[in-house]
């Protein structure tokens, strides 16, 4: 099943990457291709409840959700509680239900989130863990699973470290980690960054060779065939670990056993990346050869720093939101972190510069700065569907044109109104509502 599943997403997106993966033109070339690729035709047929043609109905269609996903890094372990969400960080939580609609936890699903240095299980952190997600599922915000294993000494409990001279009981610690969180959260996530960043982070590989990486992928799908498995890395559109990431989807993409569903492609940036045409070209290109292994690519970790203008900061948000959102392979774009008051790229010891980064889109006092407003503008103006207008013809249809995701659409006749839910596919769709 899980293999017939992704054979279809991958025949949907190889068709569509090859119709539309063009060179980079431009950004108003990919404004319009935006509006090819991702929006479908919407037909609304009216009819009274004798099956006959309601011509002249007022139609409102309304979108209510984008399909894409646009989502952030939310700090579990900031705003939650072991009992709930934290009521200092109400604010915090309001503003992600408003602005986003997938996430991912920045911490709290890693290997040492969960687990103290002696290997016994963090259990107030993992409390937290839970409310967040509890708390995504009740407001409707899909989970991206990240992540399951990041294969180094730095990024492991110090127990793990402790058993490099002892391989089998390494290999044991590192199995019960993916058995364990694949079969904790299944049927909870969207997709899982499985690995996490191998390009750089390859102490363990180092110790049983590079198969051992497959043997993980096939593990994690035998316990879970319906969720996909990504595979997540760092500093690829600068060209640092390109080269050897593109060999690693390569060696996965290519094994059976390994069945890689999916490319995380970070996008911890420097806002010249988006400025300067020929470096979007050469981040288009990138995005065009990951492509050609018919696998949906997803922009896991994207941030820009403030600090050179907020308004510079704005810019290159919209150009790289335009240009991500316009190539058919991308399906999704999630944000590191949107807020002054917790965003990694902040702290001295992570930024780039040794000093705070300013890389919120939203001030520390929860005022917007312009990436903010372009943020909002974009998903939910320009690229947010609402239209209006009559029945007509023989079938009594009203036809528009919507991007993809849920809709309420209510048809109006008279004195008689109805309104119905309906999400629209890359198919397209017909909704047919009844007057009574």
């Amino acid at each position: 099943m899980h293999h017939l599943k992704v054979f279809s997403i991958f025949l949907i997106l190889f068709i569509i990457t090859a119709l539309y993966a063009d060179p980079w033109q431009g950004l108003e070339h990919a404004k319009k291709q935006i509006e090819t690729i991702r929006k479908a035709d919407l037909t609304v047929q009216v009819i009274d409840r004798e099956g006959n043609p309601v011509k002249g109905a007022e139609v409102n269609v309304t979108m209510q959700e984008h399909a894409f996903p646009f989502g952030s890094a939310i700090a579990a372990t900031m705003a939650f509680t072991p009992d709930g969400p934290n009521p200092e960080m109400w604010t915090y939580l309001e503003k992600f239900k408003q602005n986003f609609n997938s996430a991912v936890m920045e911490n709290a699903m890693k290997w040492y989130g969960m687990t103290h240095n002696d290997g016994s299980p963090d259990t107030v952190s993992r409390a937290k863990m839970w409310q967040c997600a509890y708390w995504l599922e009740e407001n409707g915000i899909e989970l991206r699973g990240h992540n399951g294993l990041w294969p180094s000494w730095r990024f492991s409990p110090d127990f793990i470290h402790d058993l490099r001279l002892q391989p089998e009981a390494l290999r044991a610690e590192v199995n019960k980690r993916i058995d364990e969180t694949v079969n904790m959260f299944k049927g909870r996530l969207t997709d899982w960054d499985l690995i996490n960043e191998p390009a750089h982070h390859r102490d363990i590989i180092n110790i049983f060779g590079e198969d051992v990486v497959i043997d993980w992928y096939a593990r994690a799908h035998q316990l879970d065939p319906e969720t996909p498995m990504y595979v997540n890395q760092w500093a690829v559109f600068n060209d640092v670990y390109h080269k050897s990431f593109l060999k690693w989807v390569e060696l996965l993409a290519s094994s059976e056993r390994a069945s890689l569903d999916g490319i995380g492609i970070q996008g911890h940036s420097k806002v010249e990346f988006y400025l300067q045409p020929g470096m979007q070209n050469s981040i288009w290109q990138k995005l065009n050869t990951y492509a050609e292994f018919g696998l949906p690519i997803k922009i896991t970790e994207f941030d820009l720093e403030g600090y050179k203008g907020e308004d510079v900061q704005a810019q290159a948000l919209e150009n790289a939101l335009i240009l991500f959102f316009s190539h058919p392979a991308v399906e999704g774009f999630t944000l590191w972190g949107f807020w002054d008051g917790k965003h990694w790229r902040n702290m001295p010891q992570h930024s780039f510069t040794g000093k705070s980064e300013q890389a919120g889109f939203w001030r520390e006092d929860w005022t917007e700065k312009r990436a903010a407003k372009v943020w909002r503008r974009l998903i939910f103006d320009e690229w947010w569907t609402r239209e209006s207008g009559k029945t007509s013809g023989a079938e009594a249809e009203f036809q528009t044109r919507g991007f993809l995701g849920s809709y309420e659409i209510t048809a109006a006749h008279k004195q008689q109104s109805q309104t119905v839910t309906a999400k629209l596919t890359r198919e397209g769709q017909t909704v047919v509502i009844t007057l009574q």
